[in-house]
């Protein structure tokens, strides 16, 4: 003989179980599915907080070190990941004119940043983005400082790929120094080329006179333009 109260019981489950779920019955609706990652370029205000976002990074000289092996840093990025740096510097003095040259390639590894309100992920293949930047300076007394003149001219090439929320794609750099073939005067420097595919003027933050004599240069006060202030012109 069937037992009511056990079916009464049985029902009060099921019915609380569909309930919980949101699978039985009708007029429920199941959740959205996350959206499908999209291949979409960056705006370029979005290209220039993400370049933004990794010099950030690459000046940043709190930055976990995970590893120094010669001339090659690995170093931690803010929220995950990590950037590889290889840098060849040098600096020679003939007379009154210092010559500084940085050769230096940055390649990220699944590297998290915000930037702008912007949460990137940025990674890089093995060429990643190269900075070749020369300075040809000459030290002129200027009371008691030290102004310093000459030329600076360099590139910045290279790609980067990025994803951005549910958005991925890649990101070609070809950026040239405009404006540093005369120091003499206050002159504004500007990296100027391509970005994520957006023509670009980048200014550079450049600092020309300086406090200490040109002894003190035999350590570079010049690291590139990825380890250099800049901002958008």
């Amino acid at each position: 003989m069937r037992d009511r109260k056990m079916d009464g019981v049985r029902g009060i489950l099921v019915g609380g179980f569909c309930a919980f779920a949101a699978g039985c019955g009708e007029g429920v609706t199941p959740p959205e599915p996350p959206p499908e990652p999209l291949n979409t370029p960056l705006a370029a205000h979005e290209a220039v907080a993400m370049f933004d976002g990794l010099a950030a990074v690459l000046r940043d000289s709190t930055a976990p070190v995970m590893r120094i092996v010669g001339d090659t840093v690995v170093s931690g990025c803010p929220l995950a990941g990590r950037v590889t740096r290889w840098t060849r510097a040098t600096a020679e003095q003939v007379g009154d004119t210092i010559r500084f040259a940085i050769d230096q390639t940055a390649v990220p590894d699944g590297c998290r940043l915000s930037h702008a309100g912007l949460p990137f992920t940025v990674d890089g293949p093995p060429s990643g983005i190269r900075d070749q930047t020369t300075a040809n300076l000459v030290t002129v007394a200027n009371g008691l400082d030290f102004l310093i003149t000459g030329e600076i001219v360099g590139t910045l090439r290279g790609r980067l790929d990025w994803r951005l929320d549910h958005r991925f794609g890649s990101c070609d750099i070809d950026l040239t120094l405009s404006g540093g073939e005369d120091l003499s005067s206050e002159t504004q420097l500007f990296l100027v080329g391509t970005l994520c595919g957006h023509e670009v003027r980048l200014e550079v933050e450049s600092e020309l006179l300086l406090t200490e004599p040109p002894e003190a240069m035999r350590a570079p006060h010049f690291h590139g333009f990825m380890n250099g202030d800049r901002r958008q012109g």
